[in-house]
């Protein structure tokens, strides 16, 4: 979308003045991904380095939301897990190799899995490095397509903050509710992103390369201590 920032992260100015509390940060986890993809070096703080002028149309765009109603509205939607629930089937019958049903989803999730073999040559070491050990059956298994959802929420949330259509407690609120749902879906954030990505290409991609700037995206959120998927791990 923006790709503002394509310079590497570095705990500048903008962070040092936005910083949230030590207990706050961990709930921060929720939305970096996209946040990062959207415009890298954003996601560490609450306030967005982009305007209001820029965000409002993005939420307007994307999102179909105008105003504080709807966007807790679409919140509260999203934090039903609605494709979870309702595309089980679907979501199965693709991961169970039944490629008649989506070709380029297959293709990119089971065989040959572009996505897995992208993600194994640019993250197995860093998720290695962290403590995750990554291969074919460990992302095959990744069958649960909930941070679709939760990650979505808050992109949301964070950027409705900015626009001030939420304030920082309600905001927050949305985030807590989001990690505990990550929380109970997932033993860690890279099982958590990578169903994100998955997830994305069962609903939304329209192109067989579609998941190369997301892989990329979390390559960079791995490789700094500074991100706080790092620092503050989903389950401990």
């Amino acid at each position: 979308m923006f790709h503002l920032f394509k310079e590497k992260y570095i705990l500048d100015d903008h962070y040092e003045q936005h910083r949230m509390a030590a207990e706050k940060e961990p709930l921060l986890n929720i939305g970096a991904m996209l946040l990062e993809y959207n415009q890298y070096r954003d996601s560490l703080t609450l306030k967005s380095r982009l305007q209001v002028k820029q965000l409002e149309p993005l939420l307007n765009n994307a999102w179909q939301v105008f105003d504080k109603a709807s966007c807790i509205e679409l919140l509260d939607e999203l934090l039903e897990l609605p494709n979870q629930q309702k595309y089980r089937d679907y979501i199965n019958a693709i991961l169970l190799q039944r490629q008649n049903v989506n070709q380029l989803a297959y293709e990119v999730l089971v065989a040959p899995a572009h996505l897995y073999t992208y993600l194994e040559k640019n993250c197995q070491t860093l998720f290695e490095q962290s403590g995750k050990a990554f291969d074919r059956i460990e992302f095959d298994g990744i069958g649960n397509v909930s941070a679709w959802d939760i990650e979505r929420a808050g992109l949301v949330a964070r950027y409705a903050f900015n626009i001030g259509w939420l304030t920082e407690e309600e905001t927050f609120y949305h985030l807590e509710k989001s990690f505990q749902l990550a929380k109970a879906n997932y033993q860690n954030w890279a099982d958590y992103y990578v169903a994100y990505m998955k997830a994305r290409t069962l609903f939304y991609e329209e192109r067989e390369t579609d998941y190369i700037d997301y892989v990329l995206t979390l390559k960079k959120l791995y490789k700094s201590t500074d991100f706080f998927c790092l620092k503050y791990p989903l389950n401990n």
